[in-house]
């Protein structure tokens, strides 16, 4: 048996100012299982919060070439993002844009900068050949509504190995068809991609 330790992300190329790292922790491995996935948390001076990034490191070059943040950030347009955990999956859907090339889908908020309002939404993106090919899949499939509008809170996530169906953990109104939640709990809702509808199936 071989035990290798993962060194820790170079930090200084997302951090805004200074940063203390917090620690690093692994989220599973890409469909290849040619990488593993490892969230970054840090405190950077330039930000209110706790910010985390997620890099992917290759198992074979032993070293991190995937800054899942880095490529938010400059999707988004602006620096500040605090990832929540990442998963991999594949998805086909020509209509949609998606191809069959592996992706990566991404749980994550903004975080507060100084002179920005503080933004609660929890958002999922999904990457594929390391481009941002959605920002917001959660808002897009709830039409009617853009990211900003919504206060969703997404505790964790879990994704189908086809791509076609994910579940979310949420205590939203905006995931039930009255726009009403009388149980006071968090449930358990599935996205089908495919139709772009949300079932509550807890």
């Amino acid at each position: 048996m071989t035990l290798r330790s993962v060194p820790y992300p170079a930090l200084a190329s997302v951090a805004v100012g200074s940063y203390a790292p917090i620690g690093i922790n692994p989220l599973g491995f890409s469909l290849s299982e040619n990488y593993l996935w490892v969230k970054a948390s840090y405190i950077d001076s330039a930000y209110l919060d706790l910010c985390s990034d997620v890099f992917g490191y290759d198992l074979v070059a032993k070293n991190f070439t995937t800054d899942i943040g880095s490529l938010l950030v400059s999707k988004l347009g602006h620096s500040g993002t605090a990832i929540a955990s990442v998963a991999s999956t594949s998805y086909t859907n020509v209509a949609q844009g998606y191809t069959s090339q592996e992706q990566v889908l991404v749980l994550y908020k903004d975080v507060p900068v100084e002179g920005r309002q503080a933004d609660t939404t929890d958002r999922l993106a999904v990457i594929q050949n390391n481009q941002v090919v959605d920002t917001d899949l959660i808002a897009h499939a709830l039409s009617g509504y853009s990211s900003y509008d919504l206060n969703l809170r997404v505790s964790s996530f879990a994704v189908a190995n086809n791509g076609r169906y994910v579940a979310l953990v949420s205590d939203s109104v905006y995931f039930t068809s009255d726009g009403f939640d009388t149980n006071d709990k968090t449930d358990v809702f599935l996205l089908d991609r495919e139709t772009q509808q949300f079932y509550c199936v807890s």
